[in-house]
């Protein structure tokens, strides 16, 4: 069993998915990809080959920040009939509500996936040029280190979530933080309200030093997940908690 995430989180790192499932078809391994970033409108790993596919609904999904569930799908037939099967015997079925906000989420999917992925370039960009930033983690700019991956699987967007390292650690990133009005500090994203994370002490605070240096968490990183506020409210938001945070 493979198991890979189309856009790794918090660096949103991207592997090449399909000769990665291309050389498992070959060696009969089965593949799962957690596409809960990139979403269906970005990619779709089915289509590439994959056997399954993993996608939290609490994200972009459902995407109003309301809902919990996950959903597991595959174009085999055995692979779904023993997972229903599974899923019957465990009970891990979703209550009405759960699957009515779901459902509500789906007819919008599309919309919010393309508006947040193109405000996140445009935030990727002005922070690129802002004094305050150490570096940028965002697949849709040129310099990052998948960016020609990204341009060969995805369907011209690059998703939402923007990670970037404020100059100063730990402290300017909790000032930011602290300073943020219309941003909210969350540990979650895919909603229609922008989300800023710490991952340093929230999603990877288990993680050895080492094993968050290599994987490039520094204290001073921020995960931003973009909502659909105006893009120009959230630019200024930010520009004054980068200011604070130097402060």
């Amino acid at each position: 069993l493979v198991f890979i995430e189309t856009v790794g989180n918090p660096t949103l790192r991207i592997p090449p998915i399909d000769d990665i499932i291309k050389i498992c078809g070959q060696e009969g391994c089965t593949v799962v990809v957690d596409n809960t970033f990139a979403t269906p409108v970005i990619y779709r790993p089915v289509e590439a080959g994959a056997d399954m596919v993993v996608e939290s609904m609490t994200k972009y999904i459902g995407g109003h920040n309301d809902v919990l569930g996950g959903l597991l799908c595959s174009n085999h037939i055995k692979l779904k009939e023993s997972i229903w099967e599974w899923r019957k015997l465990t009970g891990t079925i979703i209550q009405p509500l759960d699957a009515y906000l779901v459902a509500r989420g789906l007819k919008t999917l599309h919309l919010r996936v393309k508006y947040s992925s193109k405000a996140a370039m445009e935030i990727a960009k002005w922070l690129a040029d802002r004094p305050e930033v150490v570096k940028v983690h965002y697949p849709g700019l040129p310099d990052h280190p998948d960016h020609s991956i990204a341009s060969r699987l995805f369907d011209g967007l690059y998703g939402g979530v923007v990670s970037f390292e404020i100059k100063g650690g730990a402290v300017a990133a909790k000032k930011f933080l602290n300073a943020l009005k219309t941003i909210v500090p969350a540990p979650s994203l895919g909603g229609t309200e922008s989300i800023a994370t710490y991952p340093y002490e929230s999603s990877h605070r288990n993680l050895s030093e080492e094993e968050k240096r290599k994987l490039e968490i520094t204290p001073g990183l921020i995960r931003l997940s973009v909502g659909l506020e105006n893009v120009e409210d959230l630019i200024a938001d930010m520009e004054n908690a980068l200011k604070t945070s130097q402060g």
